[in-house]
């Protein structure tokens, strides 16, 4: 099998902004989704950024964040950043748990979490 990693061989991939994939459903039709959940290895932050004004359509948003200064990624999609983004944009944290550590063990030592799924929803 070819191993693109080490052959050094580079693939222009095409793309498209969330935000662009969005307008093109119709709100007549789809006017809300109810669920989005994000896990982009710590630019979920700046995914939630590019929905702009789209991000309104959403009912309930997942999105992963750090929780440690042992941060995997250089990003700055801490979990501070992520709830205070999310709280201009009309959402309030509804659950954040742990990701990967059960809650036994979480409660045990708090510092042992490094990534938290944080799940948002509008403001009521």
């Amino acid at each position: 099998m070819w191993d693109v990693y080490r052959s050094g061989h580079k693939v222009l991939v095409p793309v498209i902004r969330l935000q662009s994939l969005l307008e093109c459903i119709p709100r007549d039709r789809f006017p809300f989704i109810d669920f989005f959940l994000c896990d982009a290895q710590g630019s979920d932050l700046d995914v939630m950024k590019s929905l702009g004004p789209e991000i309104k359509r959403f009912r309930r948003i997942e999105m992963e964040v750090q929780v440690n200064k042992f941060a995997y990624y250089q990003s700055d999609n801490s979990k501070t950043n992520a709830i205070k983004y999310m709280n201009s944009m009309g959402f309030e944290v509804v659950s954040a748990n742990c990701n990967g550590v059960d809650a036994a063990t979480h409660a045990r030592d708090p510092t042992i979490c490094e990534e938290e799924n944080v799940v948002f929803q509008p403001k009521r």
